[in-house]
């Protein structure tokens, strides 16, 4: 009625509880209608029964102060509701955003197994060209009808060629499983020296004989961690990092340290190529930033490192000067059930 819709407190005497109440009562009472609002949003009305007088004026204060604090506690449920539906929703949203970004990792993990593809074949052709030829020349010696003492030392050489060379295309084939291995995702402990030098067995072709590699590993326990994942971020390290020195000069020096500090495991990959600029500082690892000519690269390698390493929950950070090369250090939890 026109009471409420002004938002007055109204007093009335009944005969009944409320309209379509069959009882009548032996006494009549005093019926009290007090309007709940939000701002100019009715949100209810609260009714109230007494068998004693009442004055409006005495009470209005307390009326009011009941209305307000029901019109508090009304609003207060409702964000509550709609904070439930929206934490639903996040959960969801955030699930969503998980299975994307593991989509993500592997697909660059693919597209980088595309570009290592090329190299890894010319790594492969090495060690079987070797064999090829020694193959030849162990027949022609076994042609002989009688052979001689410099015929054995030849087949001993041969054959002791040929084991390297196979060992060479086992130790490539080894690492190039272990990298586009997607099922080992699942956290475990890993050998984090061991499997810096898989990856370099891997990216070996992108060394060209003309940069060195310095390995300043430490004496690091097993570290708790996606080995498939860290891989990724190793091989994406040492790519750049081989890209920046032979973009800059025609030799140079990566170095590899390992280490662990406060039950955490420190990798640092230091290079003196080209180094970063510094109005590229900042962009270094957003999603689809490269300085690489087009059609090398993604721009995702970085970006996609970064998140691998905040997965572990850890960190990745580098400092560069232009023309003074770079060094990338990541910082991981040895177990990261500890932190």
């Amino acid at each position: 009625n026109s009471s409420i819709k002004q938002k007055e407190i109204t007093l009335s005497s009944c005969l009944k509880e409320y309209i379509e109440a069959k009882d009548i009562l032996q006494r009549g009472i005093t019926r009290v209608i007090i309007p709940v609002y939000n701002k100019h949003k009715l949100l209810g009305i609260i009714a109230t029964y007494t068998k004693h007088r009442v004055s409006l004026e005495d009470n209005k204060e307390i009326f009011q102060s009941a209305a307000a604090q029901l019109a508090g506690s009304i609003i207060q449920y409702g964000l509550i509701i709609q904070l439930n539906k929206k934490n639903v929703k996040l959960r969801k949203i955030l699930s969503e955003l998980k299975e994307t970004q593991l989509q993500l990792i592997n697909t660059e993990k693919m597209a980088s197994v595309g570009q290592l593809v090329s190299g890894v074949a010319h790594e492969i052709n090495t060690p079987i060209a070797s064999i090829t030829s020694n193959s030849s020349i162990i027949a022609k010696v076994l042609n002989k009808n009688e052979l001689e003492a410099s015929d054995i030392q030849i087949l001993k050489e041969m054959n002791q060629i040929d084991s390297e060379a196979a060992k060479r295309i086992t130790d490539i084939v080894k690492s190039l499983k272990r990298f586009v291995r997607l099922d080992e995702a699942e956290f475990q402990f890993a050998d984090i020296n061991n499997e810096l030098d898989l990856t370099l067995k891997l990216t070996a072709h992108e060394l060209k004989n003309s940069i060195k590699v310095i390995k300043n590993y430490g004496d690091i326990p097993p570290v708790l961690c996606s080995i498939n994942m860290l891989n990724q971020v190793f091989m994406n390290l040492i790519v750049n990092a081989c890209q920046s020195i032979l973009s800059y000069k025609n030799e140079g020096t990566i170095t590899i340290t390992t280490s662990t500090k406060d039950n955490n495991l420190i990798v640092k990959i230091k290079d003196d190529g080209q180094g970063i600029s510094q109005e590229n500082i900042n962009n270094v690892f957003n999603v689809g930033f490269t300085t690489k000519p087009k059609g090398i690269g993604t721009g995702l390698g970085l970006s996609i490192s970064k998140k691998i390493i905040e997965l572990h929950k850890g960190e990745i950070k580098f400092h560069s000067k232009e023309n003074e090369g770079c060094e990338f250090e990541i910082n991981i939890p040895v177990n990261r059930n500890s932190t």
